[in-house]
């Protein structure tokens, strides 16, 4: 979640990009883990701005509200 955060605000004090900020990479480039709901077909990083309400992706409507979900996984 710390990551996601960072990022997220970095992104927001700067254009934001379809493209990932570098430290958004390998594992921690997955937003499945703390949005489980979120489509695992899509490009991680343009996944996290839809479940963040920050942004629309194709064929999913865009979110108003949004909440993690740190639920410990096997």
């Amino acid at each position: 979640m710390g990551l996601a955060v960072a990022v997220l605000r970095e992104a927001s004090l700067t254009a934001w990009s379809a493209k990932a900020p570098a430290a958004w990479s390998g594992t921690a480039g997955r937003p499945y883990r703390l949005f489980p709901d979120a489509p695992g077909t899509t490009e991680p990083w343009r996944t996290l701005l839809w479940a963040t309400g920050r942004a629309d992706l194709p064929g999913h409507p865009r979110r108003d509200t949004w909440r993690w979900d740190d639920t410990p996984r096997a």
